[in-house]
């Protein structure tokens, strides 16, 4: 159950932490509301509109493959924060995508422990309320770089699950 857990938590956490002070880092940089809403409206689309492509591929191709491919979003997500403009915009789109992959791995792989949802969801609210709190910190004194650099270096957790993650079975047809 642990490795699961990590990869959700540290999802939701990062997911939370960059989407709620990158709009911060957008208004320093001179973007309107209108412009930081568009990033927000990206990152949301990332979030939820592969929904319907992620959860029948990780059925087909295993977990694994979503904690794989969701920590190298975030950690995408992570640098291009660094970036401005369209970069900007992107990293938003990233970050929700590899939440979603990872978030939904994580979760069809607890489907198998009874009685973990609301610990694992406390888990990840609790991350995502440090994240945010630390991260707020972070920028207050060190700026925005440090913090997107530490979530990058966090967006490699999600590894772990997938190292711990035992190999798709073939599918028995009768």
């Amino acid at each position: 159950m642990r490795w699961p857990a990590l990869a959700v938590a540290t999802a939701q956490g990062l997911m939370v932490t960059l989407m709620s002070l990158t709009p911060l880092r957008a208004h320093h940089m001179g973007m309107d509301h209108v412009q930081v809403a568009g990033l927000i409206t990206v990152h949301i689309a990332g979030m939820f509109g592969f929904g319907w492509l992620t959860g029948p591929l990780l059925d087909r191709v295993g977990n694994r493959f979503g904690y794989v491919a969701g920590a190298a979003l975030l950690l995408s997500a992570a640098l291009t924060a660094l970036l401005s403009g369209a970069w900007l915009a992107s990293s938003m789109f990233l970050l929700g995508l590899g939440w979603n992959l990872c978030f939904v791995a994580g979760s069809k792989a607890l489907t198998r422990f009874s009685g973990v949802q609301g610990k694992v969801d406390a888990l990840g609210y609790l991350s995502a309320a440090i994240g945010t709190l630390v991260g707020g910190t972070v920028i207050a004194h060190w700026g925005f770089a440090p913090l997107s650099l530490a979530c990058a270096v966090l967006a490699l957790l999600p590894l772990l699950s997938a190292y711990n993650t035992r190999p798709v079975r073939e599918l028995v047809r009768v």
